[in-house]
């Protein structure tokens, strides 16, 4: 009689179990506690471990520089040039949103974003700031580019005259130490009474000078750098989603400069701003075939496609990566300059950021990555490599975080043959490498610590809520198991009670 209380007991309670199991299963309610949980986390709210991963980032900051080995057979007898790169001089890099104004109803911040680099001499290895490397010289040849341009019935007066600005006034090359390329600058001498051709170009730069350039405490004398205008200053103001009321719009960008596009492009759909930052991204709900970010360098936003699944540090994430779409017939038209009212887009793989940047300087991939085939045609020595040189990110899609990327942006001078022009007059024409720059990180474990808590928090409660299904089936078993061996045990009882009785 026990025993059959015990099995129906057992039955009941297993069959409570597998319903409550099965619900259980079906709806997930941890899951609406993960939901509650990201909701609180993510949204950039001050406080939140979304928001301070978002306003301090620490990234690195890569440069590789291209080395010319042969100027003078360049200069004098338009050979090919021979690089060699140079690199990676490696820089530590804190990226720091500084924040403006907070809108509750619209959901979003503007804020500004400032940057300060680092030397870091253990990461470049036997790499030294203070070794000399030889480069095209980018404001020469950018100010012979800039007049022949905008001005040239003035290009054979002033023309040659712009070589006096320079230390080494018979060559297009530049020679110095690598912090005085990228950040110190090197000088340009601004004397029109030494040289009287200058009195034109010295009042121009007195007036507006190109953002390469910065003015020192001597009059006249001016630094040229390609990197101490990002270095502690200030970039935007950007517009950027909270995430409160939707936490997978968070950290999309809406506005730069209190407008929703870049306005600098042929064809304004082309500038509408778009994507995230490429520090901080959105949860995703699913694999999406593209992401986008906007990149304030190119004025611009730009895509990567997805590639696979992969795994860092034990999480799941989604790679992305650059493709030779990124410059194809529908995506390039979209930013080609202006030229005397036509629209005049530059070789494939290339992007020109004269407007943008206020200097006649185009970007690239590394290396000429997907890029056509005449860009290579006035150096050796450029490998271009996806593996090395394309740009990516690994998105985990739960939380949104980047469990790695890397931005990699070339910065290239168009090289013109100008007869009347003395250190251009012998040259081949051509797109002519400077440098380029990888920034991003990897974070480690310990800074990603807080996603695969959330993520083995998760594994466990998934696996608890199987818990009342498997205890359930087992009641259920225990319960068939009691009654079967009851009426195993009840007919040899019988048995015996007969044999008895006929005795």
């Amino acid at each position: 009689m026990w025993k059959s209380n015990r099995s129906t007991f057992s039955l009941r309670f297993g069959i409570l179990l597998i319903i409550i199991g099965i619900i259980t299963v079906v709806i997930q309610p941890h899951g609406l506690i993960v939901d509650s949980l990201l909701d609180a986390n993510l949204a950039l709210v001050k406080g939140t471990l979304g928001f301070n991963f978002w306003k301090v980032t620490k990234l690195e900051f890569k440069v590789y520089l291209f080395h010319v080995t042969n100027p003078i057979d360049v200069q004098e007898r338009g050979e090919v040039a021979n690089i060699v790169e140079r690199g990676p001089y490696v820089y530590d890099e804190l990226l720091e949103k500084i924040v403006i104004e907070t809108d509750d109803a619209a959901d979003t911040i503007d804020y500004l974003g400032r940057r300060t680099l680092v030397f870091n001499a253990t990461k470049s290895g036997n790499l030294s700031e203070n070794e000399e490397v030889t480069i095209l010289n980018a404001a020469h040849v950018g100010s012979l580019i800039t007049i022949a341009n905008g001005f040239p019935a003035l290009l054979s007066k002033f023309g040659n005259g712009l070589a006096q600005l320079f230390s080494d006034p018979t060559s297009i090359f530049m020679r110095g130490r690598v912090r005085d390329i990228l950040f110190d600058g090197l000088p340009l001498v601004c004397d029109p009474k030494a040289h009287p051709e200058l009195v034109l170009v010295c009042g121009l730069l007195k007036r507006q000078r190109p953002p390469t350039l910065r003015t020192t405490s001597e009059a006249g004398i001016y630094a040229f750098s390609f990197f101490h205008k990002i270095n502690g200053t200030d970039d935007g103001p950007m517009t950027v989603s909270r995430g409160v009321n939707d936490r997978y719009t968070t950290g999309h960008l809406s506005e730069f400069k209190g407008l929703p596009y870049a306005d600098f492009w042929s064809i304004k759909n082309c500038s509408i701003i778009r994507g995230t930052d490429s520090i901080f991204w959105p949860p995703m709900s699913s694999r999406q075939p593209e992401v986008f970010t906007y990149i304030n360098d190119l004025c611009r936003s730009v895509f990567a496609v997805y590639k696979n699944d992969t795994v860092y540090s034990g999480l799941l994430g989604y790679y992305y990566t650059t493709t030779e779409s990124l410059w194809n017939d529908t995506e390039s038209p979209c930013y080609c300059p202006r030229e005397k009212k036509k629209i005049v887009c530059p070789t494939q793989g290339l992007l020109d950021l004269n407007k943008c940047q206020e200097v006649p300087v185009m970007m690239s991939e590394p290396h000429f990555l997907h890029g056509d085939q005449s860009l290579f045609s006035i150096t050796n020595g450029l490998q271009p490599d996806e593996e090395k040189h394309a740009t990516y990110v690994v998105v985990e899609p739960l939380t949104g975080a980047p469990l790695s990327g890397y931005r990699k942006m070339q910065l290239n001078l168009k090289l013109p043959r100008l007869k009347q022009i003395h250190v251009v007059a012998n040259v081949t024409e051509g797109v002519f490498p400077l440098l380029w720059v990888e920034e991003g990180t990897t974070p480690g474990p310990k800074i990603l610590a807080p996603i695969i808590l959330v993520h083995r928090a998760i594994r466990l409660m998934t696996f608890l809520s199987w818990m009342p299904l498997l205890f359930g089936i087992f009641f259920v078993a225990y319960s068939y198991c009691t009654k079967t061996s009851a009426k195993t045990e009840n007919p040899k009882a019988s048995g015996r009670s007969t044999s008895l009785a006929a005795h």
